[in-house]
């Protein structure tokens, strides 16, 4: 995957990411990955209503809370705690 990745950089840094790029990015960016992105925003409380990719790298989610979870934040960010 990362060799396809490094093939479609370009070498032109004003007209977008070199390879160079992609490199440092593999080494220091830490990504998630696609199968583990999912369960995090689940866990964290997310309904994912899309989940659009592009190739095999770029992936946009879009996510909702369930009204539940928005006033917990709201109360967790006021200093009130549950009892």
């Amino acid at each position: 995957m990362f060799q396809r990745w490094l093939e479609g950089a370009v070498d032109d840094p004003a007209r977008g990411y070199t390879g160079a790029d992609f490199a440092e990015h593999i080494r220091t960016e830490h990504s998630t990955f696609r199968w583990l992105m999912g369960p995090m925003l689940a866990v964290a409380g997310f309904e994912i209503v899309t989940a659009e990719f592009s190739g095999s790298v770029y992936g946009a989610y879009t996510g909702s809370t369930p009204p539940s979870v928005v006033g917990g934040l709201a109360g967790s960010r006021s200093g009130e705690s549950a009892t």
